[in-house]
């Protein structure tokens, strides 16, 4: 998961002030911005970007697309005072043993989407959780029909 930073440099010393360890710092992705890559201090990894184009996300809440991210961790109630001081934001916290971002993908059909999501190699490693089979972990979130 990556939190959007107007001033990268800047994010990535108050995530360091608050605990977290930067792995990379600061690093060119082409013409589309710079980033970083670290780990809180109870030990989910997350991406700062830094764009260089205003826009983010650009496409939400439709099948294929990102409606959301949930951070597991053992104290929510740190992890979240941590992503608060570094970028602003209050994220979605849910208590879990393993600390990580899990991002939520619309679908159309959820039962369907596991069942192929198992025949191409994933695995269900809790309720609502798919892992694809190299190890990422994500939900799916059914959307509503258009129309």
């Amino acid at each position: 998961m990556y939190l959007a930073a107007k001033d990268l440099d800047g994010a990535g010393r108050r995530a360091e002030q608050r605990g977290a360890r930067l792995l990379v710092r600061a690093v060119p992705a082409g013409g589309n911005g710079r980033l970083s890559l670290a780990v809180d201090p109870v030990g989910a990894p997350f991406g700062l970007w830094q764009g260089a184009h205003d826009e983010g996300v650009v496409l939400v809440d439709e099948p294929g697309a990102l409606t959301g991210a949930t951070l597991q961790t053992p104290r929510p109630e740190e992890s979240a005072a941590f992503y608060h001081g570094v970028s602003g934001t209050h994220p979605a916290t849910e208590r879990a043993d393993a600390p990580r971002w899990v991002p939520s993908f619309g679908v159309a059909d959820v039962g369907a989407f596991e069942d192929l999501a198992r025949a191409a190699g994933a695995r269900s490693p809790a309720p609502g959780l798919l892992a694809d089979p190299w190890g990422a972990v994500f939900a799916v979130t059914e959307l509503p029909a258009a129309g």
